[in-house]
């Protein structure tokens, strides 16, 4: 729907009929409702209503638009599509007569100032909320169970107060920064749903608008650790090595803690695509790697060669676990069920202390930062974000290159994993007495 300023002048000058030859609706996001609908065939323009009432879309006619507009003839159409839009917030239709009942399920008649929760059931409705990934649907929903709802559900919107806010939040960032700083966002987002969709006046005054100076970094995101230097990639690397020369106890097969960190190193996979990394996926005679769609973040496959010291890697633990071999790469087995790997963050943190990372910081998405950091200053950018599995950015990525092409990939993995190994050869610290020797010396 295109935007015009809803001006007498700018309204009598809208051609018509359209030169798109359709029927076309404008409107002006400062007078929510109002629409003038241009004929495509005639040179016809009508006042109408917009909305929508039980998930029905409204386009009421009020009057046609006369060849020259005044400012009262204006005046006199809002009005009137003020009224019909208080008529479709009772639940009533608006061409219905003043006895007309509520629609079932509309919020009810005299229900004005609309409470908090009535504004959040109408917000989900809205295309803003539509829009939303489904992950970020179910932030902002447990932000309103968690915090907002608990709070302010029977609240009236035109009522709530600045200090209300300001208090809630510190209430809120005591439990959680992040969780109360989404809660805030769901706010301003249904309270711009409120202004939109005229369920508050246009002279309202918004709690929220001077947030920033009773909250002052509210909004502030905490900042992410910085990537691994070179330097303790290669200690952390062969800190891995060492650990898998270890020996285990009998009842488990491998060490998988230290093998699944140090194949996340030399591949850059996201922490769940590792985790559970099946040997169906894996083509151990070709040397590459194939997950599905429904296995990625952007749901578009990914196929990879994998270097060397990867297939090395993926060679002793094939070998290791004998007949009790997991159909998990790096889980493990009870009876005939197979099981995924658990998560490594806490062996990450211990080891990030270790290595002289910034304290309990390290996770599996820094060593994908530094997979990125290793292929920009060995292969270039765009091969490691092929390698990485990021979304094609370009119509060229996107529609020409086959994603199943990528032997000319090979170079630039494996020359990532010779540096990753000759970093490991640097500044060895034996673990356990152990005198085997580094990565880099294998």
């Amino acid at each position: 729907m295109p935007k015009t300023k809803f001006t007498p002048r700018a309204v009598a000058k809208l051609p018509a009929p359209d030169p798109t030859g359709k029927q076309t609706v404008y409107s002006d996001p400062r007078y929510p409702g109002l629409g003038v609908v241009v004929s495509g065939t005639t040179p016809r323009k009508t006042w109408v209503m917009l909305g929508s009432l039980q998930g029905k879309t409204l386009k009421i006619t009020i009057s046609d638009v006369p060849p020259k507009v005044s400012q009262d003839e204006f005046d006199k159409v809002w009005n009137q599509v003020q009224q019909m839009r208080a008529k479709v917030r009772a639940g009533v239709h608006p061409s219905a007569d003043a006895n007309a009942k509520p629609a079932t399920g509309a919020t009810p008649t005299g229900a004005t100032p609309t409470s908090l929760e009535q504004i959040y059931a109408q917000h989900r409705q809205t295309n803003a909320w539509k829009k939303l990934s489904r992950n970020s649907q179910k932030l902002y929903a447990g932000a309103w169970e968690n915090y907002l709802g608990p709070d302010f559900a029977q609240v009236p919107l035109v009522d709530l107060k600045p200090e209300q806010i300001v208090n809630a939040h510190r209430k809120w960032a005591k439990r959680s920064h992040g969780q109360a700083r989404f809660a805030l966002l769901l706010l301003k987002a249904m309270v711009k749903s409120a202004r939109i969709y005229g369920w508050v006046s246009r002279d309202w005054a918004n709690p929220l608008e001077f947030l920033s100076d009773l909250l002052p970094g509210w909004n502030t995101v905490k900042v992410k650790p910085g990537t691994l230097t070179f330097q303790q990639a290669g200690d952390l690397l062969s800190r891995m090595y060492r650990q898998m020369d270890v020996p285990l106890h009998p009842t488990f097969v491998k060490n998988s803690n230290p093998a699944l960190i140090a194949f996340a190193m030399f591949t850059g996979l996201r922490a769940t695509e590792v985790h559970h990394l099946k040997w169906a996926e894996i083509d151990i005679a070709n040397g590459t790697l194939h997950l599905a769609s429904e296995r990625t973040k952007q749901r578009r496959g990914h196929t990879a060669p994998l270097s060397s010291q990867a297939h090395d890697l993926l060679t002793r633990l094939r070998a290791s676990e004998g007949t009790l071999r997991s159909d998990y790469v790096f889980g493990h087995k009870v009876g005939r069920r197979s099981y995924p790997a658990q998560n490594q963050n806490r062996f990450l943190r211990l080891m990030g202390d270790v290595v002289g990372y910034e304290k309990g910081n390290l996770s599996m998405h820094r060593l994908r930062h530094l997979f990125a950091a290793l292929g920009d200053s060995t292969c270039g950018i765009e091969n490691t974000q092929r390698l990485m599995g990021h979304a094609p950015r370009t119509v060229l990525e996107r529609h020409y290159l086959d994603p199943s092409n990528i032997e000319h990939l090979r170079p630039a993995a494996q020359g990532i994993g010779d540096k990753l190994e000759a970093l490991a050869g640097v500044n060895v610290v034996p673990l356990h007495g152990s005198t085997s020797v580094g990565a880099g010396e294998r």
